[in-house]
């Protein structure tokens, strides 16, 4: 596949982006120091992670933006006919770029793919197993916040409140989520 070059939209003839996934600074004229104007050659620019991401960062005389490549390559090169928001990467490796590694995708749709290819495991938040601490250190594990709620009396929102929070307790215990206790 040869590597076809598009300006990238709100920086045009200052950026551009590959099919294959790169991003260049084309040559221009800028201020130098005093009160002459120096040539800047054209560059491909070396991607920083952003996230999981890779990504750029773009300027011009106004601002400076960092950018998703991912989501540069599919506006340049892939129609968004049904208006979709979001970018998959259709391999799982979210370092490549390549426009026949991307697709536009709805949040539901780029979910159930990751979770089809492995990339995200389906443990529900109220289904994994939570301990349980009172003030002596006391523990008691049960198979899932429902469970420890029920115990309790408590609504499950109380329970998982505890388990994401260092300070918030339940009915005066402290509760964790069981997996993060082991990794301690």
């Amino acid at each position: 596949m040869s590597e076809i070059w598009k300006d990238i939209p709100g920086f045009e003839g200052l950026y551009q982006v590959s099919n294959l996934g790169r991003v260049k600074s084309l040559p221009r004229q800028r201020k130098g120091r005093g009160k002459g104007f120096r040539t800047t050659p054209e560059k491909v620019l070396t991607p920083i992670k952003v996230g999981e991401y890779l990504g750029v960062q773009l300027c011009d005389l106004r601002r400076i933006e960092k950018r998703y490549i991912h989501r540069m390559v599919a506006q340049s090169f892939l129609e968004n006919r049904e208006c979709k928001k979001e970018v998959n990467h259709i391999d799982g490796n979210k370092h490549n770029n390549n426009v026949t590694n991307l697709e536009w995708c709805s949040h539901s749709e780029n979910g159930i793919h990751a979770f089809r290819i492995g990339l995200r495991k389906h443990i529900p938040r109220n289904k994994k197993p939570v301990i349980l601490y009172d003030r002596e250190g006391k523990s008691q594990i049960f198979d899932s916040i429902a469970d420890a709620a029920s115990c309790l009396g408590v609504a499950q929102s109380g329970v998982s409140r505890s388990c994401s929070s260092s300070t918030r307790t339940v009915c005066g215990l402290k509760a964790e989520y069981y997996e993060s206790v082991q990794q301690k």
